[in-house]
């Protein structure tokens, strides 16, 4: 027995071991020609290899004993190995670890002393197929640690789980291609047809392309063509769950709680009153101000004095439990979600809806813990008098329409702080501050079949209070950050592009805010720091400068996070926050569109985007806020005011078709 290529010559038959096609081989050598060996295989081919090629070989049996001849032999022991390998757990005990052992000396511990050449080459076979315990290195085998051996199984079986799944999803194919889906019984097809709805929300983002994108037939399809085939599958197996879903699976929105976070979300929903150390509020008069639909309130403001210069104002922020910190269960999940994602089809909360829309939420005459940041509002500007840990009991939860009313009964207090932010809103425009006056649309989707819409104005002076009242807040927040040293998460934007582009024509062509740990201007909204602590409850951001704030007002350490970490969670706020932005755009447009197919020939407005060169194009329409291919006459010029009529809509390309009206 040798376990090098230099081959002998014997009365015994010859066999030796190889990999062929990356596939281990046992042979019969039959002859050799130089460095050329002649080797029959056990299904009676012939092959021609190189010496070296060989791993080992053997003698075995001689030709004329009974009546097993030489490839007959090696059938039989070929079946053997295959049928009932060796078992090499008491041999890999018996070695050390990462210590390689030459084959000779693991055959003198595995095999009694006359073992022939047949069971030392089933050995030398057994031991390179066992891949997990051992590895093979110029001749030697190096037994692996424990840990490795785990590793190594459990890929093992994971490949094996793979390929019959693979398998499974040929099969399953085949029955979608035909048009029927007949495994309405089959426990494994709903995770199937779930792999089915991540392929097509993910592409080649989806933990499965890289296992199914072949057996699917999906790798060399163009993006169109996966969506519009794996979306047919689906509907086929009628386990479509319409674009909304997709779009939360694309943006890899987390849309619902783990059981483990129960208890942790039950303790903060039953938490006692911080009382100790904040001035009290609660018998001040004091309001929040949001959409009709919102029950997450996380801010509210209160008029302290009017004076005839103007108003101090108390701006109060909902301020979570400080138990909150890096390695509490809820404030992980938190700084995995990094916000609320607000859609037309639902809301998923960056806390359980215990906390976002009870505990934590402003409501209606509960007594709250808040961050108070007070201010003096005058004709000459707003300035920060203080900010201090309180205590608030809000009076009322006002939407935007019944908060118009508050200003119109009060108008020497409520009605003139509205005023003093219109000259605020006017003041930061002159210092180059982007104004939004735009016109939107609200969408009622409670009857999908009937979609609501109405047009909202978002410069009424209610909503310019709302939004002043907030930059505000924040632009001392982050002033108050600078001037004490505290690292924080800046909202930064460079200055406006010069090519003079109306960014609310095309909002997403510009470059937009961002967050950084280094100070920086908010050109966009004219100010010269900025750092949002306003919406602690549904912005991870903000609730860990809120923590950074507080604690210091309340005389703390002076950094209470790292910088390091700061910017990490930076990072993550961007690019997981523009996603959530995305994901709520792209539901809210395939709404949009479903609108527009209900509403077949509407007439509506926008400005026209020509193609330089071609009668192509696209139209801004207003106030949908969507972009709509058209064919334009030659006599529209580009950024014209066009009328058009809706000629198509395809959801599944997310496409809208118009045509001008004259």
């Amino acid at each position: 027995m040798r376990s090098n290529p230099s081959l002998p010559t014997a009365m015994r038959p010859q066999y030796c071991c190889l990999y062929l096609h990356q596939t281990l081989r046992m042979g019969q050598v039959r002859a050799r020609e130089g460095n050329q060996v002649e080797i029959t295989l056990a299904d009676g081919s012939t092959i021609r290899q190189r010496a070296r090629n060989i791993l080992y070989h053997w003698e075995g049996d001689p030709e004329g004993n009974g009546e097993q001849g030489p490839l007959e032999q090696l059938c039989r022991h070929e079946a053997a190995l295959r049928e009932r390998p060796p078992t090499l757990d008491a041999l890999h005990s018996a070695v050390t670890p990462g210590k390689a052992v030459p084959f000779e000396a693991l055959a003198r511990l595995a095999l009694p002393a006359d073992a022939g050449g047949w069971a030392h080459g089933l050995l030398f076979m057994a031991l390179l197929n066992d891949g997990n315990r051992f590895r093979y290195r110029n001749g030697a085998f190096v037994p692996r640690d424990v840990a490795e051996v785990a590793e190594r199984a459990a890929l093992q079986a994971r490949r094996k789980a793979d390929k019959a799944w693979v398998s499974n999803a040929r099969r399953w194919r085949e029955m979608l291609e035909e048009g029927r889906w007949r495994a309405a019984g089959d426990e494994d097809a709903p995770a199937f047809l779930a792999q089915l709805q991540s392929l097509l929300a993910l592409e080649k983002r989806s933990p499965y392309w890289a296992l199914l994108a072949r057996p699917l037939g999906l790798h060399n399809l163009h993006a169109l063509d996966v969506s519009t085939r794996l979306k047919g599958w689906l509907e086929t197996a009628d386990a479509w769950p319409d674009w909304p879903a997709i779009w939360l699976q694309w943006g890899q929105v987390r849309t619902g709680f783990e059981s483990s976070l129960t208890g942790p979300a039950a303790e903060l929903t039953g938490a006692r009153l911080r009382t100790a150390g904040r001035r009290d509020y609660r018998e001040i008069a004091a309001y929040t101000i949001d959409s009709e639909e919102t029950r997450d309130f996380d801010d509210a403001c209160s008029i302290l004095s009017v004076e005839r210069e103007g108003l101090t104002v108390a701006v109060h922020i909902a301020e979570p439990d400080p138990i909150l910190q890096p390695g509490h269960p809820l404030f992980e999940e938190a700084a995995r979600r990094m916000s609320s994602v607000y859609t037309v089809s639902g809301i998923f909360p960056m806390f359980p809806a215990t906390l976002s829309t009870g505990r934590f939420s402003l409501l209606r005459g509960a007594e709250r813990e808040t961050l108070t940041f007070r201010f003096w509002i005058g004709d000459d500007g707003a300035r920060l008098l203080g900010v201090e840990p309180a205590l608030v009991r809000v009076s009322e939860n006002l939407s935007y329409e019944r908060a118009q009313r508050l200003l119109d009964e009060q108008p020497d207090c409520w009605g003139r702080l509205a005023l003093l932010c219109a000259a605020l809103a006017e003041d930061r425009a002159q210092r180059g501050a982007v104004i939004p006056r735009r016109r939107e649309v609200h969408l009622d989707v409670s009857d999908p079949d009937h979609i609501g819409l109405r047009e909202v104005v978002r410069a009424s002076p209610v909503h310019q209070l709302v939004e002043e009242l907030a930059i505000v807040h924040n632009r001392e927040a982050g002033r108050y950050c600078c001037a004490h040293g505290l690292p924080g998460i800046y909202r930064v934007q460079p200055a406006r592009r010069a090519d003079g582009e109306d960014w609310y024509e095309a909002p997403r062509a510009q470059a937009a805010a961002r967050y950084s740990t280094r100070p920086d201007q908010h050109a966009g909204l004219a100010c010269d720091r900025y750092i949002q602590t306003t919406s602690p409850i549904r912005r991870f951001p903000d609730l860990v400068m809120q923590r950074q704030i507080a604690t210091h007002a309340a005389g703390g350490p002076a950094a209470s996070y790292p910088p390091a970490l700061l910017e990490e969670w930076a990072e993550r706020a961007d690019s997981r926050m523009a996603a959530n932005e995305e994901v709520t755009l792209r539901i809210e447009d395939d709404w949009k569109r479903r609108y527009l197919l209900q509403n077949p020939g509407l007439i509506l407005e926008g400005t026209a985007r020509r193609a330089r060169g071609s009668n192509q194009g696209r139209v801004w329409l207003e106030p949908l806020r969507l972009f709509a291919q058209c064919i334009f006459p030659a006599a529209v010029r580009d950024g014209e005011r066009v009328r058009v009529r809706v000629q198509s809509v395809d959801r599944d390309h997310r496409s809208v078709w118009v045509a001008c009206v004259e």
